[in-house]
């Protein structure tokens, strides 16, 4: 999870797209996410994305199979398989 929030997961240009979607400098959270979250509007529609991908990963990742980070008949990208088979690296 540390890779994804400090943006050390996504390697060549997938990376450079979001060079910016820093969360996390040094084991904790950054500087300028603390600025954002002054903002009112940015903190409500964090708080909105937070909660739906929640109830989305509720009802379409819910149950996984035999004891898996895995849904069955649900679509996983290349990312998505490495993130829950807990790669370091997101590609090669």
């Amino acid at each position: 999870m540390h890779n994804i929030l400090s943006n050390q997961f996504q390697v060549g240009a997938a990376r450079n797209s979001f060079e910016n979607a820093v969360f996390l400098e040094d084991q904790r959270p950054a500087a300028s996410f603390y600025e954002q979250l002054k903002d009112d509007r940015f903190k409500t529609g964090l708080m909105e994305l937070v909660e739906y991908g929640l109830y989305r990963n509720a009802k379409y990742y819910g149950k996984p199979y035999r004891k898996s980070s895995f849904s069955l008949y649900q679509k996983y990208s290349y990312e998505d398989v490495c993130r829950l088979l807990e790669w370091e690296k997101g590609g090669l």
